[in-house]
């Protein structure tokens, strides 16, 4: 599990100091990078999709966010969700509709989004959710968050890919796999206290350093039973991106199904001393529906390889999430190194190839890149 420590503080403190960092962040004198400096040229990926992407960011960019921290921090339920927690001001996201008729996309709303802990680590994450304008808050939302974060192959499968150079975007064209319960599996997806939460199935590209500080989004898709036989299955397909040290926050549309077509963008725009800013995107075509963060600035300057990954969560002490039972992944990726033009993956960028294996059973069997794309096989669940 990744750990997060946080220092704790009062929560009038906390709120106080949140509201001063997110005004720090829009001040005149931190000259944040060019949202479109790279991840414009898209000689080998879709247009459309492209283009509804850096609509986002362009949008996103004109948001007052210091009006949105201030606006949410001062509601009601925010408050009370937060009490007896320390509490961090972690990101400022945006859900949209995709107008794929015109390759533009509508505003949903505006979400920011805190991290909580306590003397043990981390709790949970709470959200507030804006109108685009701004003027009132639509609601307060807790959840326990997924970590797409570990860099091993107990829970990743597919491969990490680079040239040497700074790698400054990754663009991923996948499908949401349909997912079942993993009967080969010691739980058969019933969530277990301690031993797991249920059956996971999550799909993502980002960028990544040598220190596993990774930018990165995707979807997800998680499934729980209520016993043995899966009477009564709950599935639930979600869009997600996470920076670490932070957890995930996700993005939810009823619409989202296994099956829809999914495209994944993370791009570095720059760096402004020892922080490094990323756009992140994902966009789920079939249901209308995407979600992005702008500018986000973390500890990662220098992203030097590209994960392309199928991977099972974790939920910390819940546990690892059971691998879901599916057919098959095809995963279409390209990757630009400085600031270049997107090109299709290839087998001799291949860094690193990650079999997820439990304890020494291969869970998933990876194919090889041909054409710019690999497929990842189901085998087993056992021992996840």
């Amino acid at each position: 599990m990744t750990k997060i420590n946080f220092k704790k503080t009062k929560i009038a403190t906390t709120i106080i100091t949140s509201l001063i960092i997110g005004l720090i962040m829009l001040s005149p004198m931190t000259v944040l990078p060019n949202i479109n400096a790279y991840g414009s040229n898209t000689s080998s990926v879709d247009d459309c999709t492209h283009r509804m992407s850096n609509e986002m960011h362009s949008k996103a960019a004109t948001l007052n966010e210091a009006k949105a921290i201030s606006l949410g921090s001062a509601d009601g339920n925010f408050k009370s969700a937060i009490q007896g927690y320390d509490s961090k001001l972690a990101t400022v996201f945006n859900t949209w509709h995709l107008n794929k008729s015109d390759c533009t996309v509508s505003w949903n709303d505006v979400n920011v989004g805190y991290v909580l802990s306590n003397s043990n680590g981390y709790v949970k994450n709470v959200v507030i959710t804006l109108d685009p304008s701004l003027t009132k808050v639509i609601g307060v939302s807790a959840y326990v968050a997924p970590f797409f974060s570990n860099s091993t192959s107990a829970v990743w499968s597919g491969y990490a890919l680079g040239n040497g150079q700074k790698v400054t975007e990754a663009y991923l064209s996948s499908t949401i796999p349909s997912i079942s319960q993993a009967t080969t599996s010691t739980n058969k997806c019933v969530p277990t206290t301690g031993v797991s939460p249920g059956c996971d199935l999550a799909v993502w590209t980002g960028l990544e350093d040598t220190s596993n500080r990774i930018a990165q989004g995707g979807s997800d898709g998680n499934l729980t039973c209520n016993n043995t036989s899966c009477t009564s299955p709950t599935y639930n397909y979600f869009l997600w991106y996470e920076e670490l040290p932070n957890p995930a926050f996700t993005c939810h549309n009823a619409a989202i199904a296994g099956g829809d077509s999914i495209t994944s963008d993370v791009v570095w725009t720059g760096n402004v001393g020892s922080t490094g800013y990323y756009n992140i995107s994902v966009q789920d075509t079939s249901a209308s529906y995407g979600c992005s963060v702008t500018n986000y600035g973390f500890a990662m300057t220098n992203p030097s390889s590209a994960p392309f990954i199928d991977e099972r969560a974790d939920y910390g002490t819940k546990g690892k999430d059971e691998l879901a039972k599916f057919s098959y992944d095809k995963m279409t990726g390209s990757i630009a190194f400085n600031g270049g033009a997107l090109g299709s993956i290839t087998t001799a960028e291949i860094l690193t190839s990650y079999n997820m294996k439990n304890p020494t059973t291969q869970n998933i069997s990876v194919g090889g890149i041909s054409s710019g794309a690999f497929k990842q096989y189901y085998t087993t669940s056992t021992g996840t």
